[in-house]
């Protein structure tokens, strides 16, 4: 599904965080890392794998890095 294409994703740019479902059925994403490997995270992310629609990808960026060791995923947020 989604959330084990973000995790891949995620884990190849050797980014930190979690990826979660949501209430609403929508995925959310938060990460940690080079501006640079967030960027490129972000375009993948907005292109999607080939099974699924990305209608839209909401950014928000902050300046503190959170101290996370690895990417998981979570059941939800």
């Amino acid at each position: 599904g989604f959330r084990r294409f973000v995790w891949q994703a995620a884990r190849d740019r050797r980014l930190a965080g979690w990826v979660a479902n949501a209430a609403d059925g929508s995925v959310v994403v938060a990460a940690a890392g080079p501006e640079a490997d967030l960027d490129d995270l972000a375009r993948r992310l907005a292109a999607g794998p080939g099974s699924s629609r990305v209608e839209r990808l909401i950014e928000e960026w902050r300046g503190s890095e959170p101290g996370w060791a690895g990417f998981e995923i979570r059941n939800g947020e």
